[in-house]
């Protein structure tokens, strides 16, 4: 109590002083027509300005809910495309492989361009079906393979790794060779290993081959841009031009193919065999 009554002490004077200002506000106010409007015009500003930002707030909340509503949608599309082209192929049509592959949306949460060995994680891990092996691609190409997972997390083999090795074939002949980075630019990779005897030119497009499943076949890789031999060999080495600029990555969609791992198991199993 003792407390109370010295707070009010100390600063009753300045409520008091508070208390009449809003009185004497409340007066010229509802008896002044000219300072009521100046009144209602600030006011209606200030709450302008307020609700104004509270809008863009809630905007890009909404923007945000959109986006990953428009991912998983992208990713069923994806889906839907890709299992629709296998089942063209009679051999995999015999594996009842009308469900193929699954596609999951994920985002980018760091990433690196700037080495011989980048990766970059995502915020999908095994908990969300991901696992190692797994083909990550956007709208617009290839962008790695997952190389370890956690629960939450995966660890993605960038295309602009060293260690990245992907097949590809040429779209209007199919012949195919291996994809690799060339170390340099971040747009280029190169398809080597391309009989000499085959018929290529710059503009033509490269695909995957479809090879090891873990890609569908036939998802665009780049355009050729640059025709060469590989030196003391009958094999070309193209410079392949993508469209995917992995240092702007948000958006990626992670494919889980059904039947890739049995396929490395097999081509494992025959390895090891020999």
């Amino acid at each position: 109590m003792g407390s109370i009554l010295l707070f009010i002490q100390r600063f009753g004077t300045f409520f008091l002083f508070l208390g009449l200002e809003l009185v004497c506000l409340y007066l010229i106010i509802n008896y002044n027509k000219s300072q009521q409007d100046i009144f209602l015009n600030s006011s209606n500003i200030v709450a302008g300005k307020v609700f104004d930002k509270f809008a863009q707030v809630q905007s890009f909340v909404n923007m945000s809910i959109v986006a990953d509503s428009l991912a998983v949608e992208n990713a069923s599309l994806y889906q839907e495309k890709f299992n629709n082209a296998i089942v063209l192929d009679s051999l995999v049509t015999r594996m009842d492989s009308t469900q193929a592959f699954k596609v999951s949306a994920a985002r980018v949460i760091n990433n690196s361009i700037t080495s011989s060995s980048n990766y970059l994680t995502i915020d999908k891990g095994y908990l969300d079906g991901i696992r190692e092996g797994q083909g990550v691609i956007t709208k617009d190409g290839i962008v790695g393979i997952v190389k370890k997972v956690s629960n939450h997390y995966g660890l993605v083999l960038s295309v602009l790794n060293d260690e990245f090795k992907l097949s590809g074939a040429i779209r209007s002949n199919n012949y195919f060779g291996t994809v690799t980075w060339n170390e340099k630019d971040p747009r280029i990779l190169e398809l080597n290993d391309l009989p000499k005897h085959a018929t290529v030119k710059i503009g033509d497009t490269i695909q995957t081959s479809g090879f090891s499943m873990i890609f569908p076949k036939g998802y665009f890789v780049g355009i050729v841009g640059k025709i060469g031999i590989k030196p003391g060999t009958n094999y070309y080495s193209l410079d392949c031009k993508t469209k995917v600029d992995i240092a702007k990555l948000n958006q990626v969609y992670v494919i889980i193919s059904k039947f890739a791992p049995e396929l490395d198991q097999l081509q494992k199993d025959s390895y090891e065999s020999r």
